[in-house]
């Protein structure tokens, strides 16, 4: 090796210029051979020893790394290769070939596809075959749904294995799956029931596409994940050209994990490590033979179906009933507020104590734990008025519904751990004195209103849902109250009458944590929406400051109901996996029109009920 050999710069040296002790497997070079010289002459203790038959690799590690090196800072990502650049190539394997007694032509350029052997797609690009790669899921980088897109548009064969697949991770890869099987791809795919994650009508699914297309696609799941436990995720995309690839890593067959889930996948290339290759592919083949796992049928009423759903039946049921068997034990937790909501807290804190603010305005999207945050609030806020005046603060909690107020009642109660705080003012319930009134704003109205007591009566108020704050019932508490400290709690603090409600909190926001941020920094589950189309003709309906007429447009959703609920239907089937175990939320324009979908579903079969 000559004196701009590579190997150097993998060796590690102390501030006084000496290897760092430790295990090397690096050839030595001239200049790393004058280095290890002068240690030895330091009185250094440096072993070596001669080549030998088994590091043909490790010296073609070597001249690659200098090849790559000298020839990457000739080219850049726009720049294609000068006649000067590969002539440097052609004369390097030259003399190589001429060693083997081989010549092979010179290099000029890359072949990417054979295209009468594997079908192109104008519009998905090749894969990357000849080297390893890592998928992160981080925002900017190409998802493993991608990947998987250009390599079941590109290759012969495939294997998955994967502890469990969803529903909507084969719907988003149907199309590309048919394809593949159609112009005479094979494919077979082992999963489990484990945890009941996998969708009955994923594999249900599988099949059908299956049958659909020769029966090129094969399946097979554990009997028993008890003993089982697959928790493998391998991708295995072989090619008759030799150029295979395999995506192995922390993600399942799922649409989070195959779009923006935070999964680490690393994509191994046939043609860079053909040992490895050979292992994935032996041990692949184990799996698919073990007796443990049988084979999906793939006609409807195949046993199978029934047997795997039962499977998942079962795994579910386990699964809940060790889940509720804890949760029936729980103490009173000592609690502590998530990052975000820390972040949240420090912020009131700041405006309170530096800027001398009273009233702060919280905007948090719904599920992010706004209540937490006021509880949190107000237990660093009443140690403050119990160090300093030796007295528990006058608190009062409005909100507009008595669940509400009883489930607000409940998590200070856990944040402050006493399961007796505070008391509720709502209906015909009146806990009253107490130092902590949990009210609803028709309660507070009717029996105490702005007359009864100080407008500095109450230390700490909170308004939960405050964007009713321009009604006029909660306006002229707003307007009147006069706290040391106000906390206004919204997810949507944007009116449709274009009021604005901030007015009322020194015309500021103190801090927001919006949907898509939650969604982005994982606080809350992400959704998709399902466009359901209908022919319901809403334009002559009258129209009104607040919007249409909402009596009107229950009556045209009510009189097209049998049409509409079969729309319904139809697409809960197509994009639920278990329609009749699923838990949902149904939105109307009314109660009128709550209780005739509710009843329409009944009809149906699919068990509901209006609130």
């Amino acid at each position: 090796m000559g004196n701009d050999g590579a190997s150097h710069r993998r060796i590690r040296f102390s501030n006084s210029g000496v290897p760092v002790e430790g295990l090397y497997d690096s050839v030595v070079d001239s200049r790393l051979k004058a280095l290890l010289d002068a240690a030895k002459s330091a009185g250094i203790d440096v072993g070596t020893r001669e080549l030998k038959g088994r590091d043909g690799r490790l010296l073609a590690r070597e001249i690659a790394t200098v090849v790559v090196e000298a020839i990457e800072a000739k080219l850049s990502a726009e720049q294609a290769a000068t006649s000067a650049d590969i002539d440097v190539v052609n004369r390097l394997l030259r003399v190589l070939q001429q060693a083997e007694g081989a010549d092979a032509g010179p290099v000029a350029e890359i072949l990417p596809l054979v295209l009468e052997r594997v079908g192109p797609r104008k519009d998905i690009n090749p894969p990357d075959l000849s080297d390893h790669g890592l998928l992160t899921g981080r925002e900017g980088t190409e998802s493993l749904l991608v990947q998987l897109k250009r390599e079941l548009a590109t290759c012969n064969r495939v294997d998955w294995l994967v502890s469990f697949i969803k529903l909507a991770a084969v719907r988003m890869l149907q199309s590309d799956i048919e394809a593949f099987l159609g112009r005479g791809g094979t494919m077979r795919v082992v999963t489990t029931a484990y945890m009941g994650a996998t969708d009955p009508k994923a594999l249900e699914e599988l099949a059908a596409i299956s049958t659909a297309n020769g029966s090129r696609l094969q399946i097979r799941f554990s009997r028993e994940s008890d003993a089982t436990r697959l928790h493998a995720k391998a991708y295995i995309h072989r090619r008759e050209s030799g150029f295979g690839s395999a995506y192995i890593g922390s993600a399942n067959l799922s649409r989070p994990a195959l779009t923006e889930g935070l999964e680490w996948t690393v994509r191994l290339s046939q043609a860079a490590s053909p040992g490895l290759w050979s292992k994935i592919e032996e041990t692949f083949e184990q799996w698919w033979g073990d007796p443990d796992f049988v084979e999906y049928g793939l006609t409807p009423d195949h046993p199978t179906h029934a047997q795997f759903r039962a499977l998942i039946a079962r795994e579910k049921g386990a699964f809940v009933q060790g889940s509720g068997e804890q949760l029936s034990s729980l103490p009173i937790f000592d609690l502590q507020p998530k990052p975000f909501q820390q972040a949240i807290l420090d912020r009131i804190a700041v405006e309170r104590a530096e800027l001398g603010r009273s009233r702060h305005l919280v905007v948090a999207a719904t599920g992010t734990g706004k209540t937490m945050i006021a509880a949190f609030d107000y237990l660093g806020f009443a140690v403050k008025i119990a160090m300093s005046e030796r007295r528990a603060p006058r608190m009062l909690y409005v909100a507009h519904s008595e669940r509400i107020l009883r489930q607000a009642r409940l998590s200070f109660a856990q944040v402050v751990r006493d399961l007796n705080f505070g008391g509720l003012l709502v209906g015909g319930q009146d806990d009253r004195p107490c130092d902590a009134l949990f009210a609803s704003i028709q309660s507070w109205n009717s029996k105490l209103g702005t007359g009864a007591l100080a407008a500095d009566h109450f230390d700490y108020v909170v308004v939960d849902e405050v964007h009713h704050g321009e009604a006029p019932s909660w306006r002229k508490l707003l307007e009147w109250i006069r706290p040391r400290s106000l906390l206004g709690l919204t997810a949507t603090p944007e009116r449709a009458d274009g009021l604005d409600i901030t007015r009322h909190f020194e015309n500021r926001i103190t801090a927001e944590v919006r949907l898509p941020d939650a969604i982005t920094r994982r606080l809350l589950v992400p959704f998709r929406y399902f466009g359901v189309t209908d022919s319901i003709d809403l334009r002559d309906v009258d129209w009104t400051p607040r919007g249409y007429k909402m009596e009107d447009v229950q009556l045209r959703y009510i009189e097209a109901g049998p049409q509409w609920i079969e729309n319904v239907r139809r697409a809960i089937i197509n994009y639920v996996s278990e329609p009749l175990g699923m838990r949902s939320i149904g939105f109307c324009s009314g109660v009128k029109h709550a209780r005739a979908m509710a009843a329409e579903f009944e009809r149906v079969r699919l068990e509901a009920e209006a609130r």
